[in-house]
């Protein structure tokens, strides 16, 4: 067994894998929350914020996915209001 000197940190393997996973799971919480509260208003404009976020916040190909959630989010608060 490697002592603690020896082990790399931070692993980029390790991260890469936590935030592609991290990336997948606010994807799919983004998606209930449209699906589920599309009558709430109030929701909606919390969906919209976290989608922007997550979207201008990461990198890489998950970003197009969030953003196009934000505008799902627009197109249902404008049709609510």
């Amino acid at each position: 067994m490697k002592s603690k000197r020896d082990l790399p940190f931070p692993d980029p393997k390790l991260e890469k894998k936590t935030i592609k996973e991290r990336n997948e799971a606010m994807l799919t919480i983004l998606q209930t929350q449209l699906k589920l509260f599309k009558d709430d208003i109030n929701m909606m404009y919390q969906t919209r914020y976290e989608a922007s976020v997550w979207g201008w916040g990461c990198d890489g190909k998950d970003a197009p996915k969030f953003l196009r959630i934000a505008d799902k989010a627009d197109k249902a608060i404008l049709k609510l209001m």
